[in-house]
């Protein structure tokens, strides 16, 4: 598992995969034994990562960076901490991704 040593998150993932995991269950693209398989693929993974908190220390910073770009305060949170640890952020959002190549190193997940 090494892979995932030097591998950021954002506390907003658990949401993100939660969500995603919803989203293949309410319709019908996976079982509930795939998605209790993947829950806890999810589980055993996580700790793995280093988790980014969220500090509201930096709430106005993101706000800022946010009106600024156009864009919404939860992307910026992502731009905003990419850029404060040196990290190259992975999006498929065409729109975000053109806003970041301003601040960080950006690529899709196609690019993994």
């Amino acid at each position: 598992m090494n892979f995932f040593q030097d591998q950021f998150l954002t506390e907003l993932s658990y949401y993100e995969f939660g969500n995603i995991l919803w989203k293949l269950k309410y319709h019908e693209i996976i079982s509930q034994k795939e998605l209790q398989e993947l829950s806890e693929l999810i589980k055993d993974l996580w700790y793995f990562f280093n988790i980014i908190s969220y500090k509201i220390e930096q709430f106005n910073e993101i706000l800022t960076l946010a009106i600024q770009n156009k864009i919404t305060f939860y992307d910026s949170s992502f731009i905003f901490y990419a850029k404060g640890h040196s990290l190259i952020l992975v999006s498929d959002d065409e729109k975000m991704r053109t806003i970041v190549e301003k601040f960080v190193t950006v690529i899709s997940s196609e690019d993994l």
